[in-house]
């Protein structure tokens, strides 16, 4: 790097790292991810969902469910069991519940054993919490009665019905790895990927615009090169996205040797087991090789898409495209994280505009055959290369273009010519 470009580099930095968005955004999107991960739980736990005792009344035309559903149903119900007819339609429960002071009203067909349906009526709403208390002990009250039944009066359904708790773990050369921590890994590098390429490749966009709308870049121009002040911008802003992930790191770092000791319980219950987790270092070191070489492709694409603008108001139309791009990838990790194998998934990790997001998400999960490796790699970087070259010589041409917003002929004429 010679010394016009590190001077531009040093600028763009240290312009941007000064600033409070840099600040708030460095500290204040840890603290906003985990009120997402942890607080919706916390919430319902503590009776936030607006969760109360619900007075039910059941219309009970299987016989005899009724009685069972009180025992089996779990605290915050009231079971009143109504008086039931064949001739009970929708129509006529929707009524009693209207008239009464009900909450609910639960109907239970006479076939509900054999693949009948019931229907809940409820006055106010109900959260999903309690929905699936209501599934579950209507299902726990019909193996009760097919017991009593059968002559098996002294059984406890909820002994009956318990389910083991099932634990993925995948073995490989490195050791042990448990899913759902990989999964959430995987998801945290998706997560940081997309919000870096998205929120820096803007910015170098208004970066662009900025100074051609000042004029500023007519007395750069100058004294230094247009290729120069392109791979400043792409450094200097690119080190300012690498400065926010090293503070996170250090960030989750301190939280996981210090902080976490309280926070196991409620890990636990998202899956998580902190005590079989051990730092990934060859993970980090793959996601962080393709994030840097992503966000090299999407800066040239982005920076080639700020030369040829000359107001803000044209930003949006010409940035859309790329955003949607980004947008794709990391709506593609979601479903690889479930399927990490799949021949689609396969096909997005060699596309180089997909790959910085796939390829990470499906280290931490799965295995990846190092051919893939190779030519994902070698994709990337290719796509890197033509993109800047691209970009520099659309960039060497309009970055002193003012006026109307070039069309894709003249684009291609920049990039050809320039």
């Amino acid at each position: 790097m010679n010394a016009k470009v590190w001077a531009i580099t040093r600028r763009e930095y240290l312009e941007r790292v000064r600033t409070r968005w840099f600040l708030i955004s460095t500290f204040g999107l840890p603290l906003v991810l985990v009120a997402l991960m942890f607080l919706p739980n916390y919430l319902i736990s503590r009776g936030g969902s607006g969760d109360s005792s619900i007075r039910v009344g059941v219309v009970d035309l299987r016989r005899g469910l009724s009685e069972e559903l009180g025992r089996t149903l779990e605290e915050g119900w009231i079971v009143q069991p109504l008086e039931s007819s064949a001739g009970n339609t929708e129509g006529e429960l929707r009524e009693i519940l209207l008239r009464s002071d009900l909450d609910a009203v639960l109907l239970l067909s006479a076939d509900i054993g054999e693949g009948g349906e019931a229907r809940l009526l409820t006055r106010r709403a109900i959260s999903s919490r309690q929905e699936r208390a209501m599934r579950l002990g209507i299902r726990d009250a019909l193996v009760a009665v097919r017991l009593r039944e059968r002559g098996l009066e002294e059984v406890n359904t909820a002994w009956l019905l318990r389910s083991a708790d099932l634990q993925v773990t995948r073995i490989s050369a490195e050791g042990e790895q448990s899913r759902e921590i990989f999964q959430a890994l995987a998801m945290v590098f998706a997560l940081v990927t997309y919000m870096m390429f998205l929120v820096y490749g803007q910015l170098i966009v208004r970066a662009v615009l900025e100074e051609k709308t000042s004029y500023v870049v007519e007395v750069m121009v100058s004294s230094v090169r247009p290729w120069e002040m392109m791979l400043g911008k792409m450094f200097g802003v690119g080190a300012v996205g690498l400065t926010q992930i090293g503070i996170w790191v250090l960030v989750a770092g301190s939280l996981a040797t210090f902080g976490l000791a309280g926070a196991g319980a409620a890990l636990a219950e998202q899956g998580i087991d902190l005590s079989e987790l051990r730092f990934p270092v060859g993970l980090f070191a793959w996601a962080l090789t393709y994030f840097v070489l992503g966000y090299f492709l999407y800066a040239g694409l982005f920076l080639a898409a700020g030369a040829s603008l000359s107001n803000e108001q044209d930003a949006q139309q010409v940035v859309t495209p790329l955003v949607l791009v980004i947008v794709v990838g990391f709506v593609l990790v979601i479903s690889v994280i479930e399927t990490p194998d799949s021949p689609w998934a396969v096909v997005g990790s060699l596309i180089p505009l997909f790959s910085p997001m796939i390829v990470p998400a499906r280290l931490a999960i799965s295995h990846v055959p190092f051919w893939e490796l190779a030519v994902s790699l070698t994709l990337l970087v290719l796509s890197l290369l033509g993109a800047a070259w691209v970009a520099g010589r659309i960039y060497r041409v309009g970055v002193l273009m003012r006026g109307k917003r070039p069309n894709l002929t003249e684009l291609l004429r920049w990039a050809r010519h320039g």
